[in-house]
């Protein structure tokens, strides 16, 4: 009897286990615009009376895809989870001439109201309107701006950090008192990334999204590597920024909102290659330097590329960013001065023992200013720093209601000071 019991237990607690592990399977339909965005509007016509059941088919210019949906009794159409792009909507009911408005962009975290009113008529006749550029989301009290993909490839950026473009948007400022991301200086409690205040709160209260996954670092701040950037430029397709009432679907701030999205595939081939070069040639020296200024070169390179694996259907993006950078920095160290190293110190003089003298070697000479018993003694370290990022994205559409897409990045870097120091960041994220 006992042995049936278990069996029967433990039958049961498997039998719950695959139902679990079967409904977490279970695509579940959610209105999130943390990753896309939406498009929505009432069906009127000429006199404004609302029409029920029209069909509302909404397109994207780049890839073909198309959502396909009817108006409700109260002649209203919501289209949630759109991928950021250019659509037009076009509208068909019976007794009604056919209404169609193109060139709407969506942007990420955007909710376009798109009203569309009817004329009497045949529906071979067609009345084509093109959407103006949206100043204000109609549907959503939060505040902000959004930075496009040709923005933040094409402006000029330090170390190529997209993160830097949100200075841009009203209610935003870049930390300039915290100490910057170099070996000697600690910053493992405040996290490597950028560190901004969104409506006067505190960087780590902030929240960092990416495809629709937080990417808070584990200090709570922004992410960034071993080189205190965020690299992949070319990976990214837009973000906005939401400076105040941020709506529900993000969660987990109580300061702004920093949303980013990935380049997608389309139906043509697009790509790109690049290098960029900085050195030490037209830089100033520092209150620090010696008359020879420390030697500096970073060279940042990749390419990306983006297409269909199968038009309408499957489409891919690739992208790689590599960072090889040597940096000159002036330390400056306190060594005995060469009185000292004799034994003529201030307060008086003393003998060198035999057993300490040797020892005394490990120092240099000082080659600054010397004041009692100690000099200083500047020189160049070179702080060596490399980094590869590979961002990668693929999305299908399985019909015209069911679509999937996943990105993985894979980011590895290392930062070197002769000969001793070394600190390694990795970051290995996946989505879908």
């Amino acid at each position: 009897m006992r042995n049936r019991k278990n069996l029967r237990l433990g039958l049961t607690i498997v039998g719950i286990a695959l139902a679990s592990a079967f409904l977490s399977m279970i695509p579940i339909a959610v209105k999130a615009q943390s990753s896309g965005g939406a498009i929505r509007g009432t069906i009127t016509d000429s006199s404004g009376a609302v029409i029920q059941g029209a069909a509302v088919t909404i397109v994207q210019a780049s890839t073909g895809e198309t959502r396909r949906l009817a108006s409700n009794t109260a002649g209203l159409y919501d289209a949630p989870n759109l991928p950021i792009g250019t659509y037009s909507v076009t509208v068909t009911a019976t007794g009604f001439s056919t209404g169609d408005r193109k060139g709407i962009e969506v942007q990420i975290g955007s909710e376009r109201v798109i009203d569309l009113q009817l004329a009497i008529g045949p529906a071979e006749q067609t009345v084509t309107a093109t959407a103006e550029a949206a100043t204000v989301d109609l549907a959503t009290s939060q505040t902000g701006g959004v930075e496009s993909g040709k923005v933040v490839r094409e402006l000029p950026l330090n170390g190529r950090d997209w993160t830097t473009l949100a200075a841009l948007q009203p209610g935003v400022s870049i930390v300039r008192t915290e100490n910057p991301v170099v070996l000697d200086v600690p910053r493992g409690n405040r996290g490597y990334g950028l560190m901004m205040a969104i409506g006067g709160t505190r960087p780590q209260q902030s929240s960092y999204w990416l495809d629709g996954v937080n990417v808070n670092d584990y200090a709570g701040g922004g992410p960034g590597s071993i080189l205190g950037v965020s690299l992949g430029v070319d990976a990214v397709e837009e973000f906005s920024v939401i400076t105040a009432n941020p709506p529900a679907d993000y969660g987990k701030t109580s300061g702004g909102v920093i949303n980013a999205v990935t380049r997608a595939g389309a139906n043509r081939i697009h790509g790109s290659l690049y290098e960029f070069l900085r050195n030490s040639a037209l830089d100033a020296r520092n209150f620090f330097d010696t008359s020879t200024l420390p030697p500096f070169k970073r060279n940042q390179f990749g390419g990306s590329l983006g297409g269909p694996l199968k038009r309408q259907r499957t489409f891919f993006f690739v992208n790689y960013e590599g960072v090889r950078q040597g940096l000159g920095v002036s330390v400056v160290d306190t060594v005995p001065a060469p009185s000292a190293r004799a034994g003529d110190l201030v307060t008086g003089r003393v003998t060198v023992i035999p057993l300490v003298a040797p020892y005394l070697a490990f120092f240099p000479q000082p080659n600054g200013p010397i004041k009692g018993d100690a000099g200083t003694y500047t020189f160049s370290a070179q702080n060596g720093a490399h980094e590869n990022l590979l961002t990668t994205r693929v999305d299908h559409h399985f019909s015209e209601k069911d679509a999937i897409h996943g990105t993985y990045l894979f980011d590895q870097g290392a930062t070197t000071v002769l000969p001793v120091i070394r600190k390694r960041s990795f970051l290995n994220f996946g989505r879908f």
